[in-house]
């Protein structure tokens, strides 16, 4: 009899140890298993990530860009508080424009309440910010505009300044072109938006 019970406490041990590697093995699987499904459903294995190189007016923008620094534009700072004043040909009399902390209509203020998402969706084709690279191309636009820019509009008293933006694949392929707009005041030549366009 009592060796009937040594055999039955074995088997029992015996059964407890292997559920025991079973519960601990389990999860390791699961884990993997839905590591293993998610990658799959994203395409994280399989699709290599994309990257291209941008050319403002032919210039191509520096994978770490140095820019001017942009002076800050708090709540109470003054519209006509300068941010940061940009080389200009043609146009307007005097060789700059400057972009100024501005209002809801003009300058700093308006361009990224209202066009920040547009230079961002441009800025991250190239692991940029959207300051950053508005920046670069306001400045390349500025000084080398396309022929035929800039064009006056007499009715609102503006110039406005266009340049080709390519963005160009690793292969070497223009997938896109766009023609951002940076418009400026005829009378004291500061920067009343800029934003980009096709």
């Amino acid at each position: 009899m009592m060796k009937n019970f040594a055999g039955v406490r074995i088997v029992l041990a015996v059964m407890a140890t292997a559920i025991t590697s079973l519960s601990l093995v389990a999860p390791v699987h699961a884990a993997a298993a839905t590591a293993e499904r998610s990658n799959y459903s994203t395409g994280e294995a399989q699709r290599p990530v994309e990257r291209f190189t941008i050319k403002v007016a032919g210039v191509t923008f520096p994978a770490a860009q140095t820019r001017e620094l942009w002076a800050a534009c708090g709540t109470n700072d003054d519209p006509g508080k300068l941010v940061r004043s940009f080389d200009r040909v043609a146009g307007p009399f005097g060789p700059k424009s400057d972009l100024l902390c501005g209002t809801a209509g003009f300058g700093y203020r308006h361009i990224k309440d209202r066009h920040m998402t547009q230079w961002q969706t441009l800025a991250g084709m190239v692991g940029s910010n959207w300051r950053d690279f508005a920046d670069f191309a306001i400045a390349q636009i500025l000084k080398a505009p396309e022929p035929g820019s800039p064009t006056f509009d007499q009715a609102r008293n503006t110039w406005t300044y266009r340049s080709p933006v390519q963005i160009i694949d690793q292969n070497g392929v223009v997938r896109d072109t766009y023609r951002p707009f940076v418009i400026v005041a005829h009378q004291d030549t500061k920067i009343i938006t800029a934003y980009p366009a096709r």
